[in-house]
């Protein structure tokens, strides 16, 4: 299956332009970035959701995760 990052990175910037207060579309841009293998940009954005709800469990196990990831 052949993806559309490029689509998809417009529908996450779209979700993101509606909902600015939620968290769940930084978590979801964060994730659109880790499954692009862009993982600086993944955690910006995980970041961000955590900003908005510190205790976001999507962000924070995926920070954590990535942090592992990243020391190995």
């Amino acid at each position: 299956n052949k993806k559309d990052t490029a689509m998809a990175k417009q529908y996450f910037e779209k979700y993101l332009s509606l909902y600015p207060d939620g968290c769940n579309p930084y978590d979801s841009m964060g994730e659109f970035y880790l499954d692009t293998g862009d993982t600086a940009n993944a955690k910006k954005y995980y970041r961000m959701a955590l900003e908005k709800y510190p205790f976001y469990n999507s962000a924070l196990n995926a920070l954590q995760k990535i942090n592992a990831e990243q020391k190995k």
